[in-house]
């Protein structure tokens, strides 16, 4: 009964969708200068910046999906960060609490304490750092936003500028319309 103090459990699933600038492919391994062209982008040495945020929900039993966007300023206080279990790694290798701050930012900084604890440690494999640097980044921003939402996430999927570019040639391009003439000064 809604409204009477009662509350009705969310069955079903919740999936995590995040879209990042990413200039690495599925493997870990930098963009080949063909693909940073065809993207626009440079590998710049940036982190990573998740800007899309969106948390899909599949009800039990069939039904509409709904699906919902986090905002990627959307500020993330003391009472999600200092949670029980909200918990990232440092770069010494330990692991506990981050500072408040906006929830695009808990995958990067996650990402890079984990790329400077494995780079202490020696490890000297590009590609193998950066899979569990990003694999770091990803369990981090699932444990801000399920205590964020109360919703617990059953899968995550991630597009990068390279998979976001294929997809949308896939579908045979986006038309985009624009509201005067512009050009790009590259």
């Amino acid at each position: 009964e809604q409204g009477k103090g009662v509350t009705v459990p969310i069955t079903g699933t919740n999936i995590l969708v995040v879209g990042s600038d990413s200039r690495t492919d599925a493997t870990g391994n930098p963009l080949s200068p063909a693909e940073q062209k065809a993207i626009g982008a440079t590998l710049d040495g940036g982190g990573v910046n998740t800007d899309t945020i969106m948390i899909l929900h599949i009800p039990d039993g069939g039904g509409k999906a709904t699906a919902i966007s986090i905002p990627r300023d959307t500020w993330i206080g003391s009472q999600v960060v200092g949670a029980p279990g909200v918990v990232g790694p440092y770069s010494d290798g330990t692991e506990g609490p981050y500072k408040p701050n906006k929830v695009n930012s808990f995958y990067g900084s996650a990402k890079e304490y984990e790329t400077e604890y494995l780079v202490s440690k020696g490890v000297t494999d590009k590609a193998e750092v950066e899979r569990t640097s990003n694999e770091a980044g990803r369990t981090m921003l699932i444990k801000v936003l399920q205590q964020f939402t109360g919703l617990k996430i059953n899968h995550y999927a991630e597009v990068n500028l390279l998979g976001f570019y294929l997809l949308s040639n896939a579908v045979g391009g986006v038309p985009v319309c624009l509201v005067k003439a512009t050009k790009d000064r590259r």
